[in-house]
């Protein structure tokens, strides 16, 4: 939506898009990694 009313803006809106998504991907990796490592000790 903001893509639509700032065309101009695509370029930063898209980049923290994809570090927000990275964020939402890499949390709920690192806490099965970390419930591994609970669990093996």
């Amino acid at each position: 939506e903001g893509i639509a009313r700032q065309p101009e803006a695509r370029g930063m809106l898209q980049s923290t898009m994809f570090i927000g998504v990275a964020f939402v991907e890499a949390i709920p990796i690192m806490a099965v990694v970390i419930a591994f490592m609970v669990m093996g000790q």
